[in-house]
């Protein structure tokens, strides 16, 4: 059985109070790995919402947006663009740019999600981004992990 966390509390409340928010992980939980995470924050403007979820294999990043007109792009903790969704006027179209990744978009929830399969380790600690637009509404969300990785990202 593989453990999941997932500190999406965006689904749960309005983005506007998401922007407020602040979330650690309480690591009483028996379920909960110590040594593969250790908290995320919840960053938020007015306009997007960033949150992640993760087991041992894999990572997703899920933006949320208020209205979903515009190009969605996320970015790693190096600031390299890892896949984007073009505007989903009149369909969706997304490219994921490693062969490891995939990446969908809700139209009807205004909800893009970055999914990148491979072992999950330290290496990529850091802060991850979501922008919207050519004006750059954006969201950028810490991720911690303690567990040493050996492969390079």
């Amino acid at each position: 059985m593989q453990r999941s966390i997932n500190y999406n509390i965006a689904s749960r409340i309005s983005i506007k109070e998401c922007m407020t928010k602040k979330q650690v992980l309480n690591l009483d939980f028996p379920f909960v790995d110590p040594a593969l995470f250790v908290f995320e924050l919840q960053p938020c403007n007015i306009d997007v919402c960033l949150t992640w979820s993760a087991t041992k294999e894999k990572i997703s990043f899920k933006c949320k947006v208020n209205a979903l007109l515009f190009t969605v792009k996320f970015f790693n903790q190096l600031h390299q663009e890892q896949a984007y969704c073009a505007s989903p006027i009149p369909h969706v179209l997304c490219f994921p740019l490693l062969s490891n990744s995939n990446i969908t978009q809700d139209v009807v929830h205004n909800i893009t999600i970055l999914t990148l399969e491979r072992r999950i380790d330290d290496r990529i600690n850091g802060a991850w981004t979501c922008c919207h637009g050519t004006n750059v509404d954006k969201a950028v969300v810490n991720v911690t992990v303690l567990r040493r990785g050996e492969m390079s990202f």
